[in-house]
């Protein structure tokens, strides 16, 4: 049990980390999560209480105490849910994991209250967690896209302006409704970089990356898109 916790814990970790763009909201109610898990059906919850070994890891990862004494989850003998919640840049993120045999069955961000970071929940970024279980170090035993450990080595960024009405609205659209070979780009809406109302809302941000081939194929995309967008 402890190790699954600890597994979990890290994945939270990395998901309220990973929140740079933009909107917020309830993605799902935590009981239509668990009615979805169960077929219906869910158990009665059950407590696992924060014992000296495993308050020990959790302020390992998540650098701090966890503010609670016990943890809920629901089992039924084949699987269990957790629902939990950690704070992201400042207000919390509500997770439902699902776990069986030491993995990672399924991730779901169930609501999001920061004003900036919708993007951790879309299945491009959550289903890198699955079927994930943990390393004798207590690392992820998979890559995930986007997080890194090493030491940075810089970065340029840009702001574009695009022949959209409202940008916000064509980054989701990349995200949610377009793809080319199963490929797309994600791009940040540039209206929250500016203080002035209104200002930036035709313009996303570029984050210009080290692989040139990978800047040409994210142009390509890029310019498909646009072609066949409707503002």
């Amino acid at each position: 049990m402890l190790k699954i916790t600890t597994h979990i814990l890290i994945i939270i970790n990395v998901l309220c980390w990973s929140s740079t763009s933009f909107a917020k909201g309830t993605y799902l109610e935590p009981e239509k999560f668990l009615e979805q898990v169960f077929n219906g059906n869910p158990p009665e919850p059950k407590k696992l209480w924060i014992k000296k070994n495993l308050k020990t890891e959790i302020k390992n990862i998540l650098g701090h105490d966890m503010k609670v004494l016990r943890l809920r989850y629901w089992d039924d003998n084949t699987k269990r849910a957790w629902i939990l919640e950690e704070i992201g840049r400042d207000k919390p993120i509500t997770v439902g994991l699902i776990t069986a045999n030491g993995k990672i069955l399924d991730v779901k961000v169930l609501i999001f209250r920061e004003s900036r970071g919708w993007e951790v929940r879309y299945p491009f970024f959550t289903d890198q967690f699955k079927d994930t279980t943990l390393t004798a170090e207590r690392n992820l035993d998979q890559k995930i896209d986007g997080i890194s450990v090493t030491k940075p080595m810089g970065a340029f960024y840009c702001i574009v302006k695009l022949p959209v009405k409202n940008a916000e609205n064509f980054c989701r659209f990349l995200l949610e409704d377009f793809n080319d070979s199963n490929q797309t780009v994600m791009l940040a809406p540039a209206q929250g970089f500016y203080s002035t109302p209104g200002y930036g809302i035709d313009k996303v941000r570029f984050a210009f990356i080290l692989k040139p081939s990978k800047l040409i194929r994210a142009t390509q995309i890029l310019e498909k898109a646009l072609k066949v967008y409707q503002n």
